[in-house]
């Protein structure tokens, strides 16, 4: 699920994917390095790599970035 109430918002989809795209739009180059995207959110919240990846992957779904290769590319 996506969205819940019994659970902490910081841990949700939504918030995370909200928290990564504030990251993403930090940083001036258009790809970024998968690791170093998880090393900064991790650094802010720590978060683990496999709900990192889902993040990603939501971000992906609703058109806000690509995957090339190792890199995360902007599409905002």
């Amino acid at each position: 699920m996506i969205i819940t109430k019994d659970s902490n918002p910081e841990k949700d989809i939504y918030f995370l994917g909200a928290s990564l795209i504030g990251i993403l739009d930090s940083i001036e180059a258009e790809k970024v390095d998968f690791f170093e995207a998880y090393q900064k959110m991790n650094n802010q919240k720590p978060i683990t790599m496999s709900l990192f990846s889902l993040v990603v992957d939501w971000l992906f779904l609703i058109g806000s970035v690509k995957s090339e290769k190792n890199h995360i590319v902007k599409c905002f």
